[in-house]
């Protein structure tokens, strides 16, 4: 069937089992291209002549026999719409980055996982609730991130192999989150590197020979070239700065790289002082746009929501007894800093983490790099290849796919499915499959099917039918807690989603 991968899985006997972290990241990432390459033509960019971001999850497994990693979910592209034209409806993307589209592909398959524990606990990954009154499903596995050991952020330090570590156990459920080249560097706007893990900026200075007087110099620095400043958080376009500099200078400091990506109006801003001076780390920001400014935030802004709230969301946070974390994070080929990557994504927020109710915590996902690995449609591939009068742009179109048994392969373009015409454009085949709105009809689905006495508490109110999105999702008490915390605290200049445009209702009739 179109879209259903008949193979996703890098399958590892026990006796290869991973020597170190690098190792299992190529794994991680090799598992997420070759499902791309496995999915239809439809959607991808046009060879030589567009790029776009590829972003998978992929679940890892062991038992006697040894390791397998199942991609189960990935998504494409770099594009976000404009505040005029989100939807009140819920059935317009308003992000379709590739790593956002990937975690909300993950929703659905979590979803489909869930319907498996409900109905005859054919889950692979939840058991099946408690008929006895604790309706909440359990993860089937044990939580991998509490028997890992640290990991170091010197990415040439060979990690130990924690997969052998927990061969007792007969299987575990951890989620990595694989990115294809330059994508955080694009998508997320605090990640610079060569800044101190701590966000300190370090001295402007550049690799070469010591200045001669006078004591006070100018020199020009060059930015790495980007030719396509796009609506993606990444380097900014070739330029030079002038700077003064003193001989006293460190000479092993270098300059930063740019992001597109704004600070949230209200919150610290740029200073837009020279070389690695330009940039305030570690403050939230919104992905740019061409044109009229997005409201969605970063890529690590979100994934570090995520390290807290856990990436199943409000919704499906109802139905389970503990967050979903990410077990690592993978990146491609790409200028890489694994302290700046952990500031970004839990490490600026690491203070809260006394305050948090359990289960909840600041996750802190193991951070690799498959440095020798690139995707073959990335802006950085296809620029080492191209003729010299060749202009590659931005693919406009997002693919979105899904480990399932039925058709789970989608195509989007401005937040909406490919193709739709604008007779259709308010129509239900005119939305994606990961919209709010199709979710939300996932989350009544599910409900639809569970006998009243296995549902979660909350879930056993007469009004839920005819409750709004909004209102449903304020029935997740605990997550939405924390959230609150989190807003009050380290995410306190968060742009929130106007509550007119959660206001729409599922008609389950």
């Amino acid at each position: 069937m179109d879209g259903a991968l008949s193979n996703t899985s890098n399958f590892m006997p026990k006796e290869n089992q991973y020597n170190s972290g690098p190792e299992l990241a190529r794994e991680i990432a090799s598992a997420v291209f070759n499902a791309y390459k496995k999915l239809p033509k439809k959607g991808k960019p046009q060879q030589m002549k567009e790029w776009t971001l590829l972003s998978g999850v992929v679940m890892r497994v062991t038992d006697n026999s040894g390791v397998e990693l199942k991609t189960v979910s990935l998504g494409t592209g770099s594009k976000c719409i404009g505040k005029s034209k989100m939807s009140p409806k819920g059935d317009v993307l308003n992000d379709s980055h590739a790593e956002v589209l990937a975690r909300r592909a993950f929703l659905r398959f979590l979803y489909n996982e869930l319907r498996k524990a409900y109905e005859n606990n054919s889950s692979q990954i939840f058991t099946s609730p408690d008929a006895s009154g604790d309706a909440s499903i359990f993860p089937k596995h044990a939580n991998i991130t509490e028997a890992l050991p640290h990991i170091q952020s010197d990415t040439n330090t060979q990690r130990k192999d924690f997969i052998s570590d927990l061969s007792n156990q007969s299987s575990y459920l951890p989620v990595d989150l694989a990115v294809d080249s330059n994508n955080f560097h694009r998508s997320a706007a605090t990640v610079p590197p060569n800044l101190d893990s701590d966000g300190n900026q370090p001295e402007v200075a550049l690799k070469d020979k010591k200045f001669g007087s006078p004591p006070i110099k100018k020199r020009k620095i060059e930015l790495m070239p980007d030719d396509d400043n796009d609506n993606i958080g990444h380097v900014c376009g070739k330029e030079s700065i002038t700077c003064e500099r003193n001989d006293n200078l460190s000479q092993e400091s270098f300059d930063i790289y740019r992001t597109g990506a704004k600070c949230v109006p209200g919150g610290e801003q740029d200073s837009l002082r020279p070389a690695a001076q330009y940039h305030t780390v570690g403050v939230l920001r919104t992905k740019p746009g061409r044109g009229e400014r997005t409201e969605s935030m970063s890529c690590s802004d979100k994934i570090a929501k995520w390290n807290v709230l856990g990436c199943q969301g409000a919704l499906l946070s109802i139905f389970l007894k503990e967050p979903i974390y990410f077990t690592s994070l993978v990146v491609g080929k790409c200028p890489y800093s694994a302290e700046s990557l952990a500031r970004a994504v839990y490490s600026r927020i690491a203070y809260i983490s006394a305050t948090l109710p359990p289960p909840y915590k600041v996750n802190q996902p193991l951070l690799y790099q498959a440095e020798e690995l690139e995707f073959e449609a990335s802006k950085q591939s296809l620029e080492r290849i191209k003729t010299n009068n060749q202009k590659i742009v931005p693919s406009s179109s997002a693919v979105i796919w899904y480990l399932s048994e039925t058709n789970s392969h989608d195509v989007t373009v401005n937040g909406r499915r490919q193709g739709i015409t604008k007779n259709d454009v308010h129509k239900s085949k005119a939305r994606s499959f990961v919209c709010s709105l199709s979710l939300f009809q996932c989350f009544h689905e599910l409900v639809s099917k569970i006998e009243p006495k296995l549902l979660p508490e909350p879930l056993r109110c007469e009004n839920l039918k005819v409750s709004t999105y909004w209102q449903t999702k304020c029935l997740a008490q605990a997550y939405e807690d924390v959230w609150s915390k989190l807003q009050e605290s380290a995410l306190n200049t968060w742009l929130l989603k106007p509550r007119e445009l959660m206001q729409f209702h599922f008609d389950v009739s």
